[in-house]
């Protein structure tokens, strides 16, 4: 004797058809794109964010007296740069290849380098 285990209501075919299409088109080719882009906009958020704190941080004095000033201009030059290459990295997506979006992301490394160099040739305000 066999015993069937319902696991409630037969699903509606309708409803299964519809999240069907949903998943397809969420994990279908064109779909890299945005959900590429919600990725890289979190990113640049946060490092904004963090830049907008860094600079909060050293115009209200919230810091220790032993804390360099350069230390803030460096964690705020890498906020600022990777903010950058991830927003940059967001039209990269919608016009080329998954493997070409992701490659631009290697860009930041790149951008800090320049960036630092750049800093560092420029005459301090102190």
């Amino acid at each position: 004797m066999t015993t069937q285990h319902s696991r409630g209501p037969d699903p509606d075919p309708e409803s299964d058809e519809e999240r069907t299409v949903a998943t397809g088109r969420l994990t279908a080719d064109g779909a890299f794109p945005p959900r590429f882009s919600l990725y890289a906009l979190v990113q640049v958020l946060a490092s904004t964010l963090i830049a907008l704190i860094i600079r909060e941080i050293r115009r209200a004095h919230l810091y220790r007296t032993d804390v360099p000033p350069r230390a803030f201009a460096q964690s705020r030059l890498r906020s600022i740069c990777l903010a950058a290459v991830f927003g940059a990295s967001i039209p990269v997506s919608f016009l080329t290849t998954s493997t070409v979006a992701y490659l631009s992301w290697l860009a930041a490394p790149l951008a800090l380098a320049l960036a630092q160099h750049l800093q560092n040739r420029a005459p301090s305000r102190h």
